[in-house]
């Protein structure tokens, strides 16, 4: 199990005059909206994978373009092969969406929480019996 933090930077400015910032909220969306995708059009649909978003923090008045935004979640796959892959993913999809908005990724921190559970042939076919 892998937990991940994604901080996405843009630009304040007021409500009214969105053209002058950088929407951090909706580069933030976008992003959860597309990591929703790896599971769905990217990974054997034979092969076990989560990606879960648990945090989406943003903004700090109704009527301002939100300059920063914080996702957390976290990836749970069966090998490491996936694993790797679905976070490589998960960073290129991040910056790809940031950058098409406009917007930065400040900061993409990986934290490995387990490993993988592989049980070993031997000790499985004796617990099978």
């Amino acid at each position: 199990m892998i937990f991940f933090k994604i901080e996405v930077s843009g630009q304040s400015s007021h409500v009214a005059q969105p053209q002058n910032g950088r929407d951090a909220v909706l580069a933030a969306a976008s992003i959860v909206v597309e990591l929703q995708k790896i599971v769905a059009r990217e990974i054997d649909p034979l092969d076990s994978v989560v990606v879960g978003i648990g945090v989406l923090q943003a903004g700090t008045r109704y009527n301002i373009v939100a300059n920063q935004a914080t996702i957390e979640g976290t990836v749970r796959t069966f090998s490491q092969e996936t694993r790797q892959f679905v976070l490589q993913r998960v960073e290129e999809i991040a910056h790809e969406i940031a950058q098409s908005n406009r917007t930065e990724i400040a900061d993409f921190s990986v934290y490995a929480a387990a490993n993988p559970l592989i049980n070993e042939e031997q000790a499985t076919n004796r617990a099978q019996q």
